[in-house]
C-alpha cells in the first residue's frame, strides 16, 4: 500500500495524521511538496520507525541540514528502506556528507538528492563527494541523482575519481558546462547529454536546411 499526499500544501500537522493509518501495512509514503519543515521531517521518520516502509518521497519541502544530520542518524535504523527522495530541499553538504556514511549501514539502494546546492563550500563539498564516492563503493545503491547540485570541477572529481568500475553508474550528476574532461573519469561517472556542450536547435536547424538545399541544388544541376 503506497499513501499519496504531495502537493497538498499540508504543513507539518500531515504527520499528526498519520496515527490514522495503520504503518505497519504502509510501504511508501509521498510526502513531496507539502510544506514540510524540519519539525514535521524528523517526526515523520520516528513516526515511520520499525515499520515496513520501503519508498518515502519529501521532495520539495523545506529541510535543511538539520533534518539532514537527524536522518543520517536514523538511517540505519530504517532496515526496510530502499528508496529515499530528498530532492529540491536545502540539506546542505555537510549533511550529505553525513547520510553518504550512513549509506553503507542501511539498505538503500536509491538515493535522488537533486536540487540540494553542494556550491557554498568547496572544501564541505568536496568532503561530501569524497564520502559519497566512499559509500556507494560499500553499498548496493544503483543510482545517485545530484542534478541541480551545483557540484564544482574538484567535488566532482573527488566524487568519480578512482571509483571502482564495478560499484556504481552514477546517474545524472550536473557538472558545470562547458564539461571540464580533467575534473571527471567520465568512464566511470555516465554524465547524461543535458550536461554536456550541444549545439542549440537553431544551428542544428541551419544545417540540416543547408544540407537540404545542397541536395536540391544537386538534383537539379
Amino acid at each position: 500500500v503506497y499513501l499519496g499526499v504531495g502537493s497538498n500544501n499540508l504543513g507539518d500537522d500531515v504527520v499528526s495524521a498519520l496515527p490514522r493509518f495503520n504503518i505497519t501495512r504502509l510501504l511508501g509514503i509521498d510526502l513531496s511538496n507539502n510544506g514540510l519543515t524540519d519539525v514535521g521531517g524528523v517526526a515523520l521518520i520516528n513516526r515511520l520507525l520499525n515499520s515496513n516502509f520501503t519508498s518515502i518521497n519529501v521532495a520539495a519541502n523545506f529541510l535543511t541540514s538539520v533534518f539532514g544530520f537527524y536522518f543520517a542518524d536514523i538511517l540505519p535504523r530504517l532496515v526496510s528502506l530502499l528508496e529515499i527522495n530528498l530532492s529540491d530541499n536545502q540539506l546542505g553538504q555537510g549533511s550529505v556528507g553525513d547520510i553518504a556514511r550512513a549509506l553503507p549501514h542501511s539498505s538503500v539502494q536509491r538515493l535522488i538528492l537533486d536540487g540540494n546546492p553542494m556550491n557554498d563550500d568547496d572544501g564541505i563539498a568536496i568532503d561530501a563527494a569524497r564520502q559519497l564516492r566512499l559509500a556507494l563503493a560499500q553499498t548496493q545503491v544503483s543510482q545517485l541523482s545530484l542534478t541541480g547540485s551545483m557540484l564544482r570541477n574538484a567535488a566532482a572529481f573527488a566524487l568519480c575519481h578512482a571509483l571502482p568500475q564495478t560499484a556504481i553508474a552514477i546517474s545524472r550528476l550536473q557538472l558545470p558546462a562547458p564539461l571540464d574532461p580533467n575534473a571527471v573519469d567520465t568512464q566511470t561517472c555516465q554524465i547524461s547529454a543535458a550536461n554536456r556542450v550541444a549545439p542549440s536547435a537553431s544551428l542544428l536547424l541551419l544545417f540540416f536546411g543547408a544540407v537540404i538545399l545542397w541536395y536540391v541544388l544537386q538534383k537539379l544541376a
